[in-house]
């Protein structure tokens, strides 16, 4: 069955969304903020063995992003090679 997250700081506007979802063949998840949709989708793509990957890796979140189960990483140009350089020290090829 297909997955649905509903994600809103407001607990009666995911309330409303989760009673328009109801009855169309999706399973309906809901997070109150940004951080837990993120943690959320973590979870499901660990479940299903899906690689799952950040677009804001820098170099003081890396190692916290690896530990946490992200499986690739996609740094932004500006950030990009400090972050790169750090992640081939992690991975053991520098």
């Amino acid at each position: 069955m297909p997955k649905v997250l509903v994600v809103d700081d407001s607990l009666s506007v995911r309330k409303v969304v989760e009673k328009a979802l109801a009855g169309r063949s999706v399973e309906v998840l809901s997070a109150a903020s940004g951080a837990e949709a993120i943690e959320r989708i973590l979870k499901i793509c660990k479940d299903h063995n899906v690689p799952c990957g950040h677009p804001h890796p820098d170099a003081k979140n890396i190692e916290r992003l690896i530990a946490s189960g992200y499986r690739f990483l996609m740094p932004s140009t500006p950030r990009s090679f400090g972050v790169l350089e750090q992640g081939r020290k992690l991975a053991g090829r520098s």
